[in-house]
């Protein structure tokens, strides 16, 4: 009987030393099918139930269903556009990759049309916003802002 009180409040000592992987994971749905994923603290991107399509040809592998990949710090969307800050991750000597906070790159996603223009640096981004003629005022909002739409 020991043997097993022992055994029981080791395992639930282990448990509380480790925690459980995944529980600060998070979907936030966005309009059209789309969605922002939290798979880890670094892993946040931008996926859509659709594939991406690109240069006029749909890629239907498993990668393309990531529309911008991570990590996705500050986010705006319209009915038609999203646009994401995204923080570009680097491996140190061959270890878990980080993020360089000095070195960002923002992505548009046509929603309708499922295209992704980016990696695209601030001017880029404000060409971009003319050619789809997105004129209107935007706020980036960081993500962890949208607690509340959390699931």
């Amino acid at each position: 009987m020991r043997n097993k009180t022992l055994l029981v409040t080791n395992s639930i000592i282990l448990l509380i030393l480790v925690g459980c992987a995944g529980l600060a994971d998070y979907t936030i749905p966005l309009p059209n099918e789309y969605r922002i994923d939290r798979l880890s603290a670094h892993q946040i991107g931008i996926y859509g139930e659709e594939p991406v399509v690109e240069q006029g040809m749909v890629k239907g592998n498993v990668n393309n269903y990531n529309y911008v990949p991570p990590k996705i710090t500050d986010i705006w969307w319209n009915d038609n556009y999203i646009i994401a800050k995204q923080v570009t991750l680097q491996s140190i000597n061959g270890g878990v990759a980080e993020p360089n906070e000095e070195q960002f790159a923002f992505w548009v996603v046509d929603m309708h049309a499922h295209i992704v223009y980016g990696p695209l640096d601030e001017k880029a981004l404000i060409e971009q916003k003319k050619l789809l003629n997105l004129s209107e005022e935007m706020e980036l909002i960081p993500i962890e802002d949208l607690s509340d739409l959390r699931q």
